[in-house]
């Protein structure tokens, strides 16, 4: 078979999921007031989205190196923050 062309050296990746936390680990999870996205790329815009729903606010960290401060200067919300590992 030939694939030729611009995907011709394409190799299979596996990716795996799984659980941080259990699912009984805290009886006391509360909604949060505000989303906090480490940039503004498509988790922000999702997270407005449905915050629109859900009656919580998201805004953006615009980069690992301000998470930190967008939390310390809003220590009285109710975070969720969204960070993944990149970089």
């Amino acid at each position: 078979m030939d694939i030729g062309g611009k995907y011709k050296n394409v190799t299979q990746v596996y990716n795996e999921m799984y659980p941080l936390y259990s699912a009984y680990a805290s009886g006391n999870i509360q909604k949060p007031t505000l989303v906090i996205t480490e940039d503004r790329k498509s988790g922000c815009q999702f997270f407005e989205a449905a915050g629109k729903y859900k009656e919580f606010k998201c805004i953006s960290a615009d980069g690992k190196s301000n998470v930190i401060k967008n939390i310390i200067e809003r220590k009285n919300e109710k975070i969720l923050l969204v960070v993944d590992g990149a970089a």
